[in-house]
This record gives structure tokens, C-alpha cells and sequence, in this order.
């Protein structure tokens, strides 16, 4: 069952983001920021990127109502596409990531059993999100501050 988002989390106005398996981190663009207030940290961290090595040391709450754990952290990153870590869902927060062989319909399994249905863009997963809650949360993500 998923959770309401926490008052200090922040919508950051996307309509997806890509469900990424090889990036351990969920990011979100410096534009993404005039949504909330993004915090620095202690220990910067380094992303080795498509434009080479990356150092960031700002985070930013966001509020995902249809995920089980109702927010998440990302960092925040001056050019980067919004990006949800599927490994972390899966060894941080319980899910189980499917893809069932010749489908178009990957998704993920929340903790509770729901399916979180994922959108498929040329071979890329992207998990749906919206300015409000969805009416059924096992089928999409809705980034927001309801």
C-alpha cells in the first residue's frame, strides 16, 4: 500500500523518468529546484557520466505517492534527465523488477504485491509520473506534494 508523500518532499513536475538499472543514485535536473529546496551533504559524490566526471553535493526530496515508500532522495545533478534507481527500489526498498521476455509492459512489484506499470520509449523503461495522485496507484507514479 503506498504511502501519502511526507510534507518536506517536493514535486518536481516531470511526466517520467527513466527507470534505470545501471545507476545507482536517483537523480533529478538543477531546473527541478525551484520545486523544493535542495540541501548540500556532507561527503560529495562522484558520477562518472557521458560528459565525464560528475561531482555533486545537493539532494532534493521527492514525493512519489505511488511508490510503497511515499518518497525518495535524489541528487541534484546540472544537466541529467529525472532518473529513479531500480536497484535501489529493489535492495533498499523490497521491489522486484520484471520484464517478461518479447513484452512491452515491464514493471515493477512494490513490496505490498501491486504492479507499478513502467512505459517503454525506444527499449527505455520510464516510470509514469504526474502533478497528482493517480487513481490507482499500481499503475503509475505520481511525483507530488498532496
Amino acid at each position: 500500500m503506498a504511502q501519502e508523500p511526507l510534507d518536506d518532499a517536493s514535486s518536481i513536475g516531470a511526466t517520467r523518468s527513466i527507470a534505470d538499472t545501471g545507476c545507482g543514485y536517483n537523480l533529478v535536473p538543477r531546473s527541478a529546484s525551484a520545486a523544493g529546496a535542495p540541501w548540500g551533504q556532507e561527503e560529495p559524490v562522484f558520477l562518472h557520466t557521458a560528459g565525464g566526471l560528475v561531482r555533486c553535493n545537493e539532494r532534493m526530496r521527492i514525493a512519489c505517492v505511488s511508490l510503497t515508500e511515499g518518497r525518495f532522495d535524489a541528487l541534484v545533478l546540472d544537466d541529467t534527465p529525472e532518473v529513479i534507481s531500480i536497484g535501489q527500489r529493489c535492495m533498499e526498498y523490497g521491489y522486484g523488477f520484471y520484464w517478461p521476455p518479447w513484452s512491452s509492459d515491464p514493471y515493477l512489484l512494490t513490496p505490498a504485491g501491486d504492479h507499478v506499470v513502467l512505459e517503454v520509449d525506444d527499449y527505455v523503461p520510464y516510470l509514469v509520473v504526474s502533478g497528482a495522485a493517480p487513481a490507482n496507484p499500481s499503475s503509475c507514479c505520481s511525483f507530488g506534494t498532496t
